[in-house]
């Protein structure tokens, strides 16, 4: 993946599965797949990972403002979101787009600002072709005013002081059949997620 200069030389610290981040309220915290602390000569970087395999990215706003009885908590949930990212909460800008989305950046965020990171990254991690999640991600970067590329980085504008990413990185998924291929123990390299 094509890194931008300030996540260059980026180091693991931390690395934590099905992390929970509180958001605005206790009530649906947003769990990540992978979360990540990483440092380079920049400051600290916080990474959230959505994996996807095919999946989509669940409802769109407005049919998971619809799910249940309490519609205003999910009004001023929504209306937080929007304001950790700068952005409006209207309903005719933002409702079509998929709220995973805007969740998980945000758990990012709110991470960055927890461990007083510079910069917080919110990447999903597809492990198949998915041209759906692929047009939802690029309408959610639209919507922040990035660019979505596959295997880069885009900066968000207006990050408020912290750097704001987004990415999208397309692998392959260690099936069985790649698994009873490999000959005897192997370095951990030999199963990375990145295709080569």
């Amino acid at each position: 993946m094509e890194s931008e200069e300030p996540l260059g030389g980026a180091e693991l610290l931390v690395v934590l599965p099905e992390h929970q981040v509180t958001l605005d309220t206790a009530r649906a915290p947003s769990q990540n797949d992978l979360w990540a602390l990483l440092t380079n000569h920049y400051g600290l970087i916080s990474l959230a990972i959505e994996a996807k395999a095919g999946e989509s990215f669940d409802a769109t706003v407005n049919d998971w403002l619809d799910k249940d009885e309490s519609r205003k908590g999910r009004e001023a949930r929504l209306e937080w979101l929007c304001q950790e990212l700068n952005r409006p909460a209207a309903l005719e800008v933002c409702g079509l787009l998929r709220y995973q989305l805007f969740h998980r950046t945000v758990s990012a965020l709110k991470e960055a600002k927890r461990y007083r990171a510079s910069a917080a990254v919110m990447l999903v991690q597809s492990f198949s072709e998915d041209p759906a999640a692929w047009a939802d991600f690029e309408r959610y970067a639209a919507f922040l005013g990035a660019v979505a590329k596959k295997g880069a980085l885009s900066l968000v504008p207006g990050g408020g002081g912290l750097l704001i990413y987004l990415g999208w990185v397309q692998s392959a998924c260690v099936t069985d059949a790649r698994m009873t291929a490999i000959d005897g123990p192997q370095p951990v390299e030999a199963f990375s997620m990145a295709e080569g």
